[in-house]
């Protein structure tokens, strides 16, 4: 702890192998890390996948109080950014399984993933539950570069709706409105 801000690496002190007993390397920092309301944690872990050709992936792990690691996606795709529901019975990430960049949610209890948003060409990011869990309010751009604005997802998934839209026409030299993420709290 430095600065009241908790190290990455004090979270994860010397751990030479993951769920599956591969070698961690060096890159796989754990990042985006949740504390659920047992006391585990939730993180992106960085790494690269097993099988030759070694390629880039992210999964979603889960370490509980007891300092155990269960990898609960796996495989190529970029598994990131987990949110715990209001309830802890559900944990929120974004993910290109299916070949686009999508939001997903998997049941703690079963391990069982669900897709919330569909699509090939969209890219999603900081995805955040409402206080009371029916909701998701996720940044969503049209492209893979370029500006993304607030959209809500029912938590069965849906069409959603946009949140915020740039004023149309933009003004002369003005550029669109790029907003990222959510935040519910007392403040």
């Amino acid at each position: 702890k430095k600065n009241g801000k908790i190290s990455t690496l004090a979270l994860f002190p010397n751990v030479p192998t993951d769920a599956f007993g591969e070698t961690i390397p060096m890159q796989a920092v754990p990042t985006g890390v949740v504390k659920g309301p047992d006391g585990a944690l939730w993180y992106t872990e960085f790494g690269t996948d097993a099988a030759p050709p070694a390629l880039p992936s992210a999964r979603v792990s889960r370490m509980t109080t007891g300092g155990t690691v269960t990898a609960l996606t796996k495989g190529m795709m970029y598994d990131a950014q987990p949110r715990y529901s209001p309830d802890g019975q559900w944990v929120l990430f974004t993910s290109d399984r299916d070949g686009g960049d999508n939001v997903w949610t998997i049941e703690v209890a079963t391990g069982k993933t669900k897709q919330i948003t569909k699509g090939k060409s969209n890219r999603y990011r900081s995805p955040e539950w409402t206080p009371d869990g029916s909701y998701i309010i996720v940044s969503r751009a049209p492209q893979p570069i370029g500006p993304s604005k607030p959209w809500m997802f029912h938590k069965d998934g849906g069409a959603g709706i946009q949140l915020v839209r740039d004023p149309a026409p933009l003004p002369n030299g003005a550029f669109p409105l790029s907003l990222v993420g959510a935040a519910f709290g007392k403040d």
